[in-house]
């Protein structure tokens, strides 16, 4: 069950992995400046979401968070108790049912395992 559920990781990742060349191929950019793209995009909205919270007296500090052979779920709950917070906020979306059943859900282990209060916001 493992090797299945591994190789069906595998399978997303190359798909992502596909769906970024040809997105690359369309803007007729080449892929390491195409990614280079993405990048800048997410640290921009990094950007503008630390600054939101700031100017509303929010202080939070963004993070990235290592797996280390953890789920995500697992992941943002350790890194949550090892800053000492006080309370998760957290955007819920949903997965197929398969998906959900094959990859698991944050959302769901975040829920059935916090230690701490957890604002959902969808």
């Amino acid at each position: 069950m493992h090797q299945m559920l591994t190789q069906l990781k595998l399978a997303r990742i190359r798909e992502i992995h596909q769906d970024w060349l040809d997105r690359a191929a369309e803007t007729q950019m080449p892929y390491p400046d195409f990614l280079r793209g993405l990048l800048q995009e997410e640290l921009l909205a990094r950007e503008v979401l630390d600054g939101a919270l700031h100017r509303h007296g929010v202080a939070a500090e963004l993070m990235n968070i290592g797996l280390e052979s953890r789920s995500t779920g697992e992941a943002v709950l350790a890194a949550a108790k090892a800053q000492g917070c006080d309370l998760l906020v957290k955007g819920a979306f949903t997965q197929s049912r398969l998906r959900q059943m094959i990859f698991g859900g944050t959302t769901s282990h975040i829920l059935a395992n916090a230690e701490l209060p957890v604002l959902m916001a969808h």
